[in-house]
């Protein structure tokens, strides 16, 4: 991934979009396929932030490569900033998708620190997560969740 991240950043963004979509990425996919029957998959998609700055600052170059590369192919651009919504998605309708960036989705804000406050309540989105797909439970989403 890094050597494919700096084809990206060095302005290679085809070469990026080939190894990245193509190569050993879609090899492991091809090795490692959702195939257990007894396995519930949810796939979950962050699709970056509201607002005019999709992500926190350290994911920028890479949101902006991957938009790139999944634009240039006719797919959607949409990312977590790390993750194309297509990857994260992994040809399913996800069950949920996050109006986040990567980190956020694990509840740090990368603009704030490690010791800042997260961008969204991602403990509530991991409640509402489990009560819904794991539990079997109608609920709506929590204000300030990050859920779409």
């Amino acid at each position: 991934m890094n050597i494919v991240l700096m084809h990206g950043v060095l302005g290679f963004g085809r070469r990026f979009g080939v190894d990245y979509f193509k190569g050993p990425a879609k090899q492991f996919d091809l090795e490692c396929a959702d195939i257990i029957k007894s396995v519930r998959y949810f796939d979950v998609a962050g699709v970056g932030r509201k607002g005019l700055l999709p992500t926190s600052a350290p994911f920028m170059p890479l949101h902006a490569i991957v938009a790139h590369a999944a634009t240039t192919r006719g797919e959607d651009a949409r990312n977590d900033g790390v993750v194309p919504f297509l990857s994260a998605a992994r040809n399913r309708t996800p069950a949920a998708i996050w109006q986040a960036d990567h980190a956020d989705m694990v509840g740090h804000d990368l603009n704030r620190g490690p010791d800042g406050p997260p961008q969204i309540n991602y403990l509530a989105a991991y409640e509402f997560f489990v009560t819904k797909f794991i539990l079997g439970k109608s609920v709506s989403p929590p204000v300030g969740s990050g859920l779409v």
